[in-house]
């Protein structure tokens, strides 16, 4: 008689499992997918033993169809869960199936053996018959049924070791003490086959699989439903090891900080739900991942490339939708990276260099930007060369003198830093600037310029030159900082110097977006006496307020507009119109960007007050300014004389 209890207790070890799954939602991947077909197959092989070993015991009450029928079933789906433990720690060392199938083929051939011995054992009598006296009997290619199992137990263990780099540490150590259990059960039942111990052995391993190897709590943003970064960085590690190649659709949203204010944070949170579970349902095989703040990202496997298109295009149409949250219509503008590996990135570090990066292209709604690292690496090394810039005293400036129409002078001039670098040369100021006011670099760079530019004013005695004042940039950074016109002031008057003698340089899109930032420092400043300039103006947004309201007593034309009137006549009357504008306002017009003869005529006809440009000099060093300056402000004093 069989001792069938230990089946119906696996029977329930079973069911609680795949219970736990759905509750779990753990359904998702090709690991969580032939986890549950691995459960499910044992589930019925559970039954089917049940079932056959009841019919065996009592023959008289079963035929031999039923009998066979059941015990076919039994051996084929219990042969079926070793060869499919095997599958999933195949999967788990982020082997694609797809991509090796012809080995895996070749891994198959056990368990095809046993099914063709089954096929053949109704003539041939090779597994189990019945003798004369009609009692079920082993026969000699029984024991090649175990010897099977044996085998992909051993792969599994083998595969474990191979892959030892890739699977996490807890879920190796897990699989290992799982399937030395599942080795000793067969060897138990083989040993005891009366005794059918091997199945409730075999569902206590698979449940301790879930509560192990399954187990993502600490890979899962709870609130969220979706994986965190820690799951990010675990599957990405393993698939790097692995030497895989896949794919990360980086998805960043902005403005969420504005949504909070307005919306609440319950709101926001709701949306960041929203979010996550439409970008989850994207991907059939895999996850999508939580990485920090508003940032997310789609992973796409080797298999799975050819999916991207089609995702990226999903996305984007998320963004375009309208979405309501408490009578507020959104829309929502992510941008999207690709990020390839390892075409892209060949390290996990790389790969988070690049999905930690800043927003690349904020005035693009739902765009996909192209990611190369060099653009990363080139920027973390220009933060490094601004460190040591600081530090080494490797920072310089230049000045670019300003031609002033009346007494046809050089009466002031621009400060412009300068950075080189002893590995990366010469970095233009439009690359380090920005990344200097990101890291918070630029406020020593700000307080260095002004520095320098005071001392080098004083020391040469500028003002008896005929240098009115040195025109300095100011960051909008600088404008943030507590307390930072008193520190400008402090400057100014340890070098000797008066406020008459610095003018604060501001761009147009800085006085536009941060005029709330910036105006609380621009009025301590101008309480100091400091006088302003606006540059670049008329790339902006031709908004007024800030001429009313701002301090500006010099309005720097940018020189698009310059550029703009050689051909085109409505940019005349643009250009014309905008200096007369200034002039009636009582404002210092000056345009750049001057570098021919002709735009000098054209920007003195229109009543032009100053001009900076090449065609008069390009920024030049300390040395070349002074001697620029002594040679055309002395020669003209000489004329006037």
């Amino acid at each position: 008689m069989y001792n069938y209890y230990f089946d119906i207790a696996a029977l329930f070890v079973y069911s609680f499992t795949i219970l736990c799954i759905f509750l779990k939602k753990g359904v998702k991947t090709k690991q969580n997918k032939m986890y549950l077909a691995i459960i499910v197959v044992a589930l019925l092989a559970t039954v089917f033993d049940i079932v056959s070993s009841i019919a065996i015991d009592h023959p008289s009450l079963y035929s031999v169809a039923f009998r066979d029928t059941f015990n076919y079933l039994f051996l084929l789906t219990h042969n079926a869960t070793p060869f499919m433990v095997f599958g999933y720690i195949w999967i788990l060392g982020k082997q694609d199936l797809k991509k090796n199938k012809w080995l895996f083929s070749l891994f198959s051939l056990p368990y095809l053996l046993i099914i063709v011995i089954l096929v053949l054992n109704n003539s041939l009598r090779w597994c189990f018959y019945y003798d004369e006296n009609g009692v079920y009997t082993h026969g000699v290619m029984m024991t090649p049924l175990y010897v099977a199992a044996y085998i992909y137990i051993v792969l599994s263990l083998v595969l474990i070791i191979l892959h030892w780099k890739t699977i996490a540490s807890e879920k190796r150590t897990a699989g290992l003490i799982f399937i030395v259990m599942s080795l000793a059960s067969v060897i138990f039942q083989m040993n005891n086959p009366k005794l059918l111990v091997e199945l409730f052995i075999e569902s206590l391993t698979l449940l301790g699989f879930l509560l192990t190897i399954e187990d993502s709590s600490d890979l899962t943003n709870a609130s969220l439903g979706i994986y965190n970064r820690h799951g990010f960085k675990t599957d990405t590690r393993a698939l790097f090891a692995a030497k895989a190649n896949f794919a990360v659709l980086s998805v960043k949203f902005k403005d969420f900080s504005f949504l909070t204010k307005t919306l609440g944070v319950m709101t926001t949170d709701q949306i960041n739900k929203d979010i996550a579970s439409h970008l989850d349902k994207l991907l059939k095989n895999h996850r999508a991942y939580h990485i920090g703040n508003n940032d997310y990202a789609l992973l796409f496997c080797d298999t799975d490339l050819e999916l991207v298109p089609k995702v990226i295009k999903e996305v984007q149409e998320i963004a375009q939708a309208e979405y309501n949250y408490h009578n507020v219509t959104l829309k929502f503008n992510p941008e999207l990276t690709l990020i390839r590996v390892p075409e892209d990135v060949r390290t996990l570090e790389d790969l988070l260099v690049v999905s930690d990066a800043p927003y690349h292209v904020p005035s693009s709604p739902s765009s996909l930007t192209p990611v190369k690292l060099m653009d990363y690496e080139r920027r973390i090394a220009v933060e490094t060369a601004i460190d040591q810039g600081l530090k080494e005293h490797s920072f310089s400036l230049a000045f670019q003198p300003i031609w002033h129409k009346e007494g046809r002078k050089y009466a002031t001039g621009e400060a412009l830093c300068r950075l080189e670098d002893k590995t990366l040369g010469k970095i233009s100021p439009d690359e380090f600037i920005p990344i200097a006011e990101n890291t918070g670099a630029i406020i020593d760079i700000g307080a260095f310029v002004l520095n320098e530019t005071c001392r080098f004013y004083k020391d040469n005695h500028l003002q008896e030159q005929g240098v009115k004042f040195i025109e300095v940039n100011l960051s909008v950074v600088q404008c943030m900082h507590k307390g930072m016109a008193k520190e400008l002031y402090d400057i100014v008057k340890k070098n000797g110097l008066t406020t008459d003698n610095i003018c604060f340089e501001i761009t147009e899109s800085a006085a536009i977006n941060s005029m709330e930032m910036m105006d609380h420092t621009i009025q301590e400043l101008k309480a100091y006496g400091f006088r302003f300039a606006l540059d670049d103006y008329g790339t902006g947004y031709s908004n007024f307020s800030y001429l009313l309201h701002m301090p500006f007593s010099i309005i720097k034309l940018d020189k698009s507009l310059l550029w703009s009137a050689k051909d085109n006549q409505v940019a005349k009357v643009a250009l014309e119109s905008t200096i007369h504008m200034m002039k009636q306002m009582g404002l210092v017009a000056l345009c750049e960007g001057a570098e021919t003869k002709e735009q000098v005529e054209l920007l003195e006809k229109y009543g032009i007050d100053e001009i900076q440009g090449h065609y008069f000099s390009k920024a030049l060093s300390p040395e070349d300014y002074l001697k620029l300056i002594a040679k055309e402000n002395g020669l003209k004093e000489k004329e006037e004389k």
